[in-house]
């Protein structure tokens, strides 16, 4: 169970780390750093127990808890005190003040909860009788117990409690005082005259009687405390619990009861009551006046009233309801209600008044509405009524109110009828006001249809419309745009296929789009699919109305109403003008945008053209002048392409060079076409000449690498390209292009593939082909080893562990740094090969170790993000382990890298887990990991990052966050290991705050596998002297 603590510490670190490790055992935990924010904190609420610094600036602890045991509300709260200096004096000094034991600092976070969970009071206080005559003051203080885990049984009057008492064992008892065949008092008494329950807590709680007298009595009595209410849960449980441990004196005998404060407590009893037989007297005079003039005012009313019993018989019929239903008073007493109600609403009236009458207890009313009632010769009329319903000693009591509002009915009709014709004309008029200006400001089509479906629903209150063009001369319909109720995606692909159905295009239907003339369905039926649907989603009527224009219909506008025969002449006089203002305005659309797509895009390929290109640039160039983040502009021609034109003819090269502009804009979004077979795209997110030449291969490899097929001949093709990079080489996007256009011209003439504008950034482009070069014929050539650092295990230094790392042995150039062929690896997809390379030689050499006798430690070897993301990653490494004779494995992995798509790689790494491969979280720190992810992550240890472990000797921040880092860690069941561990006092701190293992130069560099042979034979702690 959760419970709530308070600690007391001026202290920040030791605050918080006090608070996390409790907070993590599901505690509440508030927090105080002096006296007067721990006293603002109990103001607020009640803890379970209160941890107390002795050292606190000003009111000191001691004190301070000595306040606190001196307020009766805050007495029975346990204190235990915090010390770091534990002197001799000091716990009796804190038991003297009030606090219940101490504990030292700093705190042990392995064993911090278990201390404190010993001081805790019990969850559970046992069972508790609790006695009152009043059901609400039971009911609240019954939840009140039971919300501290308190069993309670209840009685509502003393004799009642007697009872309760010989059936079942409790552990104390909260008693009322007045109550009614024995009070609190008398029950005091008799508990305390049995021998059995002599010595049982009792407390009398009461709001009634607060005077010194009666505390007197209560005490004469034999009560162990007197409370008033209302009074929080934990006094009363505090003053129980001191009661139990209370030597209680021998009761006192009846007649000591009998002293003058019992006498007066039995003549202010009898002068209550009879103030209150006057009172009554006095109520039913009134009662009876009040009668005599209601009974009057029911007569004389204008509107018929009706009384109702809980049967819903009538037992009250006035004179204006014999005149209102032509039925005497003495044939209605005893009818039902519903024999002046017309038969077909008997029904929803039954319903109505099972729900008016359910519920709870209250009285309750339903104010005026309109309904339908029937006289007693069977005519039907439309009458206002009210209703209310009060309790009565023989049950509850309706009282219906009618009124006959017949001719103000037949009034209202005929105004609501010139009124709807009236709205009917405004209705359509908005609609076609608000789809003339949507015409002048609709700057496309999709815009256009969609916001005059939009118009029709909200200005023409149609609940739906929806338009759909003819996409080719035999007059296939495709929905376009839609709105209103049944207008979302999936619903109008519902609508699309059933407009796909063959017998849709038959008919009335298709004859009315052949002719372009309106057709209106007021009075629907099922018989057509189209009309069935809609009348299965409510629709009453429907009006189709062809867009046409010059005699050719393009299209149809078909708009759906809720109520049958809605649509009239007149309105659809207005709907059809409205149809041919949108056709028109269609027609003149897609004049306007076929010439704005030919003044910014190219006709033969639909990809940008220059001047777009251009205006794009300009765009992409704002936000970096000021940033100077690098921009790369790529021109790419075709090679041959002039003698494909000249041997397959113009045809096959335009649709080369369709085909090509497919391949680059599925490649590169941003692909345009500048001139006869030259072609540019944007690159961005490249920090390097590298990267620039890795963009060009995935570009080459993805347009010219598939084959292309023209004129029934397999042709492939070859590009080369030209490059200019902002902010280098210009700063505007025509300078750019010029540039751009130069460096394509020199590796035409050079016959290279690819050319930069900058020199210097042909020769990196240069380096980074050749290094990659360099790279394959390594793997091929096996120059690849891996090198092992040893992790320690901090208690007795001994190897418990080794990560693999890996190591390029060029010939002729040595050792290669890692850092300057890693990232070459990741970037040109080489890595993948690489590490599967490295997990092979790593098991292998375990087996080496093995099959020597020696204690083969447990290899751990980095995963990259690129191998992670295959999705054949784990079925990989469980097929690798399978085929190993060793199992002790374990795949490090960063921080950064797992959260990216982390629901995927939690599910990755259960399937490596459960192959009894070990996972670690490296780097750890450095990124952004979630605490509840952490929780579901199948990893089995956390690396703490070196820059943590270097920063632990710069301050106490650095040593709160390794300790904060152990203690998540070991509360979530994980190993801790410290990486880049270089001195003794690194090692000795993180030997104290509990760390697991260790590397780093301390112990031990990187070194060969026949090295780490060598160091498992001597077995003996490192770093070795």
């Amino acid at each position: 169970m959760s419970r709530r603590i308070l600690i007391v510490d001026d202290n920040p670190t030791n605050l918080r780390l006090a608070a996390s490790v409790l907070s993590l055992e599901g505690h509440e935990v508030e927090q105080a750093a002096d006296a007067t924010e721990a006293l603002a904190c109990l103001a607020k609420a009640l803890p379970d127990l209160v941890l107390m610094d002795i050292a606190l600036p000003g009111m000191d602890g001691l004190t301070l808890t000595r306040l606190l045991k001196a307020d009766p509300r805050l007495r029975y709260i346990p204190v235990v005190a915090l010390t770091a200096f534990a002197m001799k004096g000091d716990e009796e000094k804190a038991r003297d003040a009030g606090c219940i034991g101490y504990l030292t600092k700093p705190i042990d976070t392995r064993r911090f909860a278990g201390q404190v969970a010993a001081f805790l009071p019990p969850e559970s206080f046992g069972t508790i009788l609790i006695v009152d005559d009043n059901p609400t003051n039971l009911r609240l203080l019954r939840a009140q117990l039971e919300a501290e885990g308190v069993t309670v049984i209840e009685a509502c009057h003393g004799e009642e409690a007697l009872q309760r008492l010989a059936s079942t064992e409790v552990c104390g008892v909260i008693s009322d005082i007045l109550m009614p065949r024995m009070d609190g008092y008398r029950l005091c008494l008799e508990i305390r005259r049995n021998p059995q329950f002599a010595d049982l807590p009792l407390i009398l709680y009461t709001s009634t009687y607060n005077s010194p007298a009666d505390r007197t009595l209560a005490r004469s009595a034999g009560a162990d405390a007197y409370i008033a209410k209302p009074a929080p849960v934990h006094q009363l449980l505090g003053a129980l619990r001191e009661a139990k441990e209370r030597i209680r004196p021998a009761p006192v005998s009846v007649a000591e009861l009998e002293d003058p404060v019992l006498k007066q407590y039995s003549e202010s009893l009898i002068r209550k009551l009879e103030e209150k037989s006057s009172q009554l007297g006095e109520a039913y005079a009134g009662l009876a006046q009040t009668e005599a003039r209601l009974s009057g005012l029911v007569e004389s009313a204008l509107d018929a009233i009706i009384a109702l019993d809980e049967s819903q018989a009538i037992v009250l019929f006035n004179a204006a309801a014999e005149r209102m239903f032509g039925c005497t008073r003495e044939a209605a007493i005893g009818m039902q209600l519903e024999t002046f109600i017309p038969p077909r609403y008997r029904e929803d009236h039954r319903h109505q008044v099972g729900a008016f009458g359910g519920g709870d207890e209250a009285a309750r009313t339903m104010g005026s509405r309109m309904v339908w009632a029937q006289r007693h010769d069977g005519v039907e009329f439309p009458v206002e009524a009210s209703i209310s319903r009060q309790g009565t000693s023989r049950g509850w009591l309706y009282t219906v109110f009618l009124r006959d509002i017949t001719e103000r009915y037949r009034t209202e009709q005929a105004l609501a009828r010139s009124e709807t014709g009236l709205r009917r004309v405004n209705r359509v008029l908005s609609v076609r006001s608000g789809i003339n200006a949507l015409i002048v400001r609709a700057a496309n089509r999709d815009e256009l249809l969609q916001q005059s479906c939009r118009i029709a629903v909200d200005a023409g209150q149609f609940p739906k419309a929806w338009i759909g063009l003819l996409d080719d001369p035999a007059g296939g319909l495709v929905l376009t745009a839609g709105a209103g109720v049944g207008a979302d995606e999936e619903s109008l692909k519902d609508l699309q296929r059933q407009i796909d159905a063959p017998e849709l295009m038959s008919g009335e239907w298709a004859q009315s789009i052949r002719d372009a003339r309106p057709v209106v369905f007021n009075h629907m039926s099922a018989d057509h699919p189209l009309l069935a649907a809609a009348m299965s989603a409510g629709t009453k009527s429907v009006a189709l109305l062809p867009l046409a224009n010059n005699g050719r219909t393009i299209g149809v506008m078909v708009l759906h109403a809720a109520e049958a025969g809605f649509f009239d002449e007149d309105e659809m006089k207005q709907l059809s003008e409205m149809a041919r203002d949108i056709a028109y305005a269609l027609e003149n659309l897609g004049r306007s945008e076929q010439l704005r797509f030919l003044a910014n895009y190219d006709a033969l390929t639909g990809l940008p053209n220059r001047a777009q290109f251009s205006d794009y640039l300009t765009r992409a160039l704002r936000g970096r002048n000021t940033t100077g983040e690098m921009l790369v502009v790529m021109l790419v021609d075709l090679e041959r392409f002039r003698r494909v034109n000249e041997t397959l003819g113009r045809d096959a090269g335009d649709a080369l060079l369709r085909e090509f502009g497919n391949r680059m804009h599925a490649h590169n979004e941003t692909a345009a076409r500048l001139g006869m077979d030259v072609f540019a795209v944007k690159l961005g997110g490249v920090d390097s000449a590298s990267d620039i030449v890795h963009e060009f291969k995935r570009l080459r490899d993805a347009c010219c690498g598939p084959p292309c097929v023209l004129a029934g001949e397999s042709i492939r093709i070859g590009c080369r390209a030209g490059v200019a990079v902002f902010p280098t080489d210009g700063d505007h996007a025509e300078t750019l292009l010029r540039n751009a256009e130069a460096a394509l011209r020199r590796a035409r003439t050079a016959g290279e593939s690819l050319v930069f504008y900058a020199p210097e950034l042909n020769a990196r482009a240069a380096d980074a082909m050749a290094l990659e070069s360099r790279l394959r014929r390594a793997i091929d050539q096996q120059e690849f080893v891996l090198y092992y650092q040893p992790k320690v295990t901090l208690a007795d230094r001994r190897i418990c562990g080794v990560e693999a790392l890996m190591r390029w042995m060029e010939p002729g150039q040595g050792m290669v740094p890692p850092g300057q062929f890693i990232p070459v690896l990741e970037e040109c997809g080489l890595i993948g090969e690489v590490g599967q390379w490295a997990l092979k030689k790593a098991l292998h050499d375990q087996s080496e170790w093995r099959n020597a006798g020696l204690h083969a430690p447990r290899v751990a070897v980095n995963v990259s993000p690129l191998q992670l993301r295959r999705p054949d990653f784990a079925d990989d490494i469980v097929a690798l382990v399978a085929r190993s004779s060793s199992n002790e494995l374990e795949l490090e992995i960063t921080e950064s890298v797992i959260m990216d798509n982390v629901e995927r790689n939690i599910d990755a790494l259960g399937m490596v887990r459960a192959a009894g491969v070990s996972v670690a979280v490296d780097d750890f720190g450095t990124g952004y990991c979630s605490l509840s992810y952490i929780a579901k992550l199948p990893v089995t240890s956390l690396k703490i990052d070196r820059a943590f472990i270097v920063g632990m000797s710069s301050g106490p921040e650095g040593m709160a966050i390794v300790s904060s880092i152990i203690a998540l860690a070991h509360a979530l069941k994980l190993k801790v290991v410290a990486e880049g561990v270089e001195t003794e006092e690194q090692a000795r701190l993180l030997h104290l705050l509990r760390c697991d293992e260790a590397q780093g130069y301390l112990f031990c560099r990187p070194v060969p596998a026949e090295t780490i042979t060598a160091l498992l034979q001597r077995d003996m702690p490192l770093p070795m002297e």
